[in-house]
């Protein structure tokens, strides 16, 4: 089984413009390749039935910045890669991030996202859990947060924070996991 290992680079603007990149492959072999890529070329498709179950894995609770790149990384054309093998049973795995986000993504060689996990720093929480936070902790500020989303086909997504809140000189870590506040 070969693996390919592809490094997306994207920045998210206020218009949420992000580049696919031109592959090119740094080492191949019939066992193993490696790609990487660096230059862009905004080659994304519309297409949703491979990955309509990673999409629909997003909550109420999901962050808008979250569902973007989650919408990259499902229309993502595995098959613009150099060397990528329909016919071989194979493994893509891409990185796409930017300064605050990163997405490991394995794709199969349907194009379809069989797992992945997700990691975005200091992202705009969502309004209902903010309102859940500040019911528990009123009059406590959000200082920092990590979101982790973990995806696989089999056992659908999963999504926890590690927020660090603040009230005067106290300071607490609070984690949500699927939506609930653990204490």
């Amino acid at each position: 089984m070969k693996s390919i290992v592809l490094i997306v680079l994207f920045v998210v603007s206020l218009h949420a413009t992000a580049q696919t990149q031109k592959i090119s492959a740094i080492n191949s072999s019939n066992s193993n390749q490696s790609v990487f890529a660096i230059n862009g070329n905004n080659e994304f498709l519309s297409r949703e039935e491979p990955n309509s179950n990673y999409l629909k894995s997003a909550t109420k609770s999901t962050p808008s910045i979250v569902r973007l790149l989650e919408n990259i990384a499902a229309n993502f054309d595995i098959t613009t890669i150099e060397a990528y093998d329909e016919t071989e049973p194979s493994e893509y795995h891409v990185t796409f991030k930017n300064r605050h986000s990163h997405l490991y993504v394995t794709y199969n060689q349907n194009g379809e996202i069989i797992k992945s996990k997700e990691r975005y720093v200091n992202i705009a929480i969502q309004s209902i859990l903010r309102v859940k936070i500040a019911k528990i902790y009123p009059y406590w500020s959000i200082e920092d947060n990590t979101c982790t989303k973990v995806y696989s086909l089999q056992n659908g997504a999963h999504i926890s924070y590690q927020i660090k809140i603040k009230k005067g000189n106290d300071t607490k870590i609070i984690y949500i996991v699927d939506d609930k506040i653990l204490m």
